[in-house]
């Protein structure tokens, strides 16, 4: 069985615990998009918590993880998310890593922050978008790179001197801040970087694949925030639908697994950060205690209004441009925070979204299990 999961607005949908929600120790997560720059938060049964970044949204259910080639990893990150999250299982964690995805150096975390603080296009902050930028520049780091260290060092090198290059032309106040970023950054790298060696199983999934009854697609952020259908520049570098997924189950030939793709809304509208958001309604929410999503330095104030499902239908249109054969249900999250249940549910109805799909699902943080 294949279940791809992915968010149909701005992101903060509650892919994190849906994913978690079909996984068990026979699963595979498999993350196709974004990257190291993603925040997917759940809540366990027991009341466990965790904030998932690099390692698959399944792993308090003994689910491995896969990280194609369509995603970046940050070193630093996955070793304080590891430290993190080992102390929350009573399993082993296992990790598959394609050789071709692309690593995150302290350098593209730094130009990250300095650009962001010049253009306001938002961000999360952590080099996802830059180390993408420069990725098509051929200026390549990848996961594969890591294990020789002639390669490595080589390449480390070279990316050094082309940030530099890019900084140079920037006012002194901008270089100023990269290089405080930059030396911030460093901390920590090199035992990273031996961590990742030590803990990482460098596979394509054709290799591994055949260990896992089950495979779960974890996409990233949401499909209004894919960067051919979202509002450029306020967009991820990266592609949000399910065409990444659909691409990986084509090369890999499971069409003979039955598909299942699994759309997932909160009940309410959010955006973080600086880009279009379709606000005109207001909204009072009853519960957000719970809420992952603050105001930072980086993407700016996270905002909520009533729902728009004409957006909501407008994903699953972009998405079928791709997606046109798997059983499709819809999911709507964190219907224990809205007030006006009754207007939401007619809405609902004069949407006709469930013309659009096999079954819509309706869930409050405690009853998704």
């Amino acid at each position: 069985m294949i279940h791809i999961v992915l968010g149909t607005g701005f992101g903060d949908e509650g892919k994190g615990q849906c994913v978690h929600s079909l996984s068990d120790k026979n699963t595979l997560v498999i993350r196709f998009s974004g990257g190291h720059q993603c925040g997917h938060t759940v809540i366990t049964e027991s009341g466990k918590r965790h904030i998932f970044s690099q390692f698959g949204s399944g792993s308090f259910r003994n689910a491995s993880t896969y990280i194609s080639e369509f995603c970046t990893m940050y070193p630093i990150g996955l070793f304080e998310e590891y430290n993190t999250l080992k102390n929350k299982l009573s399993s082993e964690l296992k990790m598959y890593v394609h050789p071709m995805v692309n690593i995150t150096t302290p350098f593209d975390l730094a130009y990250n922050r300095t650009i962001s603080m010049i253009n306001g296009h938002g961000t999360c902050g952590v080099g996802f978008g830059a180390t993408l930028e420069r990725s098509e520049e051929f200026y390549n780091l990848y996961a594969n790179d890591l294990f020789t260290p002639y390669i490595y060092n080589t390449k480390f090198s070279l990316i050094e001197k082309y940030y530099k290059e890019k900084v140079r032309k920037l006012n002194m106040s901008s270089q100023i801040i990269y290089e405080q970023e930059v030396c911030h950054a460093m901390d920590g790298w090199k035992e990273s970087i031996e961590f990742f060696q030590q803990f990482c199983k460098i596979h394509v999934l054709s290799e591994i694949h055949l260990k896992y009854k089950h495979m779960v697609f974890e996409g990233s952020q949401g499909i209004l925030l894919d960067q051919n259908f979202g509002f450029f520049p306020h967009v991820t570098r990266s592609n949000t639908t399910s065409k990444n997924a659909l691409k990986i189950i084509g090369e890999n030939q499971f069409h003979n697994k039955e598909i299942s793709t699994w759309y997932v809304s909160r009940c309410y509208q959010t955006r973080h950060g600086n880009g279009p958001f379709s606000d005109s309604d207001s909204i009072k929410l009853k519960n957000t205690s719970e809420e992952t999503n603050q105001a930072n330095n980086w993407q700016g104030n996270f905002s909520i209004s009533k729902l728009d499902f004409s957006l909501i239908k407008h994903s699953l249109t972009c998405d079928k441009i791709y997606n046109m054969s798997s059983r499709k249900n819809l999911i709507f999250t964190c219907m224990d925070q809205l007030i006006e249940k009754e207007l939401f549910m007619k809405e609902l109805g004069d949407s006709l979204l469930q013309d659009s799909v096999e079954k819509i699902y309706f869930k409050s943080q405690p009853d998704w299990l």
